[in-house]
């Protein structure tokens, strides 16, 4: 098997807490319904995502394992930061590693691309769980081709054949799976279904369930249209951090239990298009966090960001750790760009996350 580097090895976080605060961050943004400086790898990965996407986060690995926040410091904010449910993004993250014998911290970046209504918000563990095995996952590491091809070998105990995907891209599945031998099971390496392998040259491979990885693969061939509109720009605009994340609500993005802090204003919500999120930390009780909702016209956008302003006021009166945050929380407006821009302690980063949860 690969042998784990020394920057893995060294990193000041621990695994767990390490793909659970990145995960944390990149589940912020993907309840709205329920990364990285902009180099040309970054584009690479995010141009192979297809156009039907709702949900889009980028990791920058090394900027993470990088990060100065103590693992302590972290784990108390991700627990304000469960209220998004980020089992989600940290299951995925873990399942890639599960299903294909790969270590995710030993990656460049990591790139993430599914529906935000996939998971439902209601969904028990094991749901989530079972849904997370089956995310899309496209990776850039320094992993040949060959040792991806052996670790999902050795993994999911089956052997994979390949297919040319066009150019220089190449498709892998299981035989046993692909000629309808066995029971569909994949060994110890989690999931219902052993994952699909789409090779995409230079140290990029995505991960995923079939209908995923296809869809990937189209894109990066030309054949399907890559991300654009709304959530692209969105992305773009947010491309400033290790953690990076779009999202396309559906619908309103702010809870109902919330709706009071709109002052009756709420209906402006539902003229979201798009929001992005970037999230960095800056020391071991500092973070950085700015959210971006992205609207159709200046009118729009003026209107939400006077009842955003209200928003935070109101905030600062339910609690303690929450008029820190809301005093803090500055709002900007840029064109038809609204953004909450707040850097300050972890904790009441999380407090005021998980009050706008769903945002």
């Amino acid at each position: 098997m690969l042998t784990p580097s020394e920057r893995a090895r060294d990193a000041s976080l621990s695994r767990r807490s390490l793909l659970a605060a990145s995960a944390a961050a990149i589940t912020a943004t993907a309840g709205c319904t329920g990364f990285l400086d902009n180099t040309d790898a970054a584009s690479s990965l995010v141009d192979a995502v297809p156009g039907e996407t709702t949900l889009l986060a980028h990791l920058d690995v090394e900027a993470v394992a990088d990060g100065e926040a103590s693992e302590t410091d972290l784990e108390s904010a991700l627990e304000g930061l469960d209220a998004f449910g980020s089992e989600r993004a940290t299951e995925a993250i873990v399942a890639f590693e599960d299903r294909t014998g790969l270590d995710p911290l030993e990656a460049n970046e990591v790139v993430l691309f599914g529906d935000v209504d996939a998971i439902s918000s209601d969904a028990t563990e094991e749901e989530v769980a079972a849904a997370a095995a089956q995310e899309t996952i496209i990776v850039d590491g320094d992993w040949s081709e060959d040792d991806v091809v052996a670790s999902l070998e050795e993994t999911t105990d089956l052997e994979y054949e390949s297919e040319s995907a066009g150019g220089d891209a190449e498709r892998y599945e299981p035989v046993s799976v692909a000629n309808g031998d066995g029971d569909g099971g994949d060994g110890d390496g989690g999931g219902d279904e052993p994952p699909v392998l789409g090779v995409l040259g230079d140290g990029r491979y995505v991960v995923g369930d079939e209908d995923g990885v296809d869809a990937a693969l189209e894109t990066h061939a030309g054949d399907e249209e890559a991300i654009s509109g709304s959530i692209r720009s969105a992305y773009d605009g947010a491309n400033d951090g290790p953690v990076t994340v779009a999202a396309v609500p559906d619908g309103s993005p702010l809870p109902d239990e919330f709706a009071f802090l709109a002052g009756g204003n709420d209906d402006i919500f539902e003229e979201i298009d798009a929001i992005g999120l970037q999230y960095d930390t800056i020391d071991d009780e500092t973070v950085d966090l700015e959210l971006d909702f992205h609207v159709d016209d200046d009118s729009d956008a003026e209107q939400l960001e006077t009842v955003l302003q209200g928003g935070l006021s109101a905030l600062g009166e339910l609690d303690d750790e929450l008029s820190d945050a809301s005093d803090e929380a500055t709002l900007e407006r840029e064109e038809t760009v609204v953004s909450i821009v707040y850097q300050g302690d972890a904790d009441a980063v999380a407090a005021l996350l998980a009050v706008l949860e769903g945002v």
